[in-house]
């Protein structure tokens, strides 16, 4: 992983801040088709309300349900942002990276990398358990 660099922009409103930003950094995960670790870029935005907790009686429900995700409540005269940016960048992280948009993967039968070696050919005939006694029988024809 590399730095992790915040740009955040904080607003003071009557109950509290706006926060608005984008945070970007580097991280080395797997991609999902052929296991290769490989560098992906993280650009994730950043928007919160933190509200005073004096003033969550004052808010009418609607308005606190419409926008619940992304209402924080803090005390006393200090935020922590922390939680918000490790959670912009997890949420960045696609769910199926890839390395490459055209990844090949692995070969299911023999786990050989596919993007390495495209002419990769397994022939190995894969017979469903349940077929197997019907397979028996076209042998004894035979």
């Amino acid at each position: 992983m590399s730095p992790v660099n915040v740009d955040l922009e904080l607003k003071k409103t009557s109950k509290g801040f706006d926060l608005n930003g984008e945070v970007n950094t580097k991280l080395m995960i797997n991609c999902s088709r052929c296991l290769k670790p490989f560098e992906f870029d993280i650009v994730s935005e950043i928007t919160a309300y933190y509200i005073n907790k004096e003033f969550e009686k004052e808010l009418n429900k609607t308005e606190h349900l419409s926008s619940l995700e992304n209402i924080i409540y803090y005390k006393n005269d200090s935020i922590d942002l922390t939680d918000r940016v490790i959670e912009a960048i997890i949420l960045a992280v696609p769910e199926k990276p890839l390395c490459k948009e055209n990844c090949k993967g692995l070969c299911p039968i023999c786990g050989e990398d596919l993007n390495e070696n495209p002419d990769h050919s397994c022939e190995k005939e894969e017979v469903d358990p349940r077929l197997k006694d019907l397979l028996k029988l076209i042998e004894k024809e035979d």
